[in-house]
């Protein structure tokens, strides 16, 4: 995200270097998207299946929830990522809602 002010709920908030905060400086939001949690278990030497892994099926089969498979009968909610674990696409309910070009 941008370095901007931005509503979160009821509340004003400030981008500033990927920190979210209030505008009393406290820290609000973590902005860590999914993809760059993956990179950093990875880099950690997380293997890659088991990042995936503890990104996807494991936090869905504990709240049980129909995703983080790609099977039949599950959503098909999921992100194609190149070889940098960058987002190239993104589909919710096999529905195409986002690319890269």
């Amino acid at each position: 995200m941008k370095n901007e002010r931005y509503k979160l709920g009821t509340l004003n908030v400030i981008i500033e270097n990927g920190i979210c905060k209030l505008g009393d400086g406290t820290i609000a939001e973590s902005t860590l998207t999914l993809n760059r949690a993956e990179k950093n278990l990875v880099k950690i030497g997380i293997k890659l299946e088991d990042a995936l892994r503890i990104a996807t099926s494991n936090p869905a089969g504990l709240l049980k929830l129909d995703c983080g498979k790609i099977k039949k009968g599950f959503k098909a909610n999921f992100m194609l990522l190149d070889s940098e674990l960058n987002v190239k696409e993104v589909y919710v309910g096999g529905e195409h809602v986002y690319r890269v070009f």
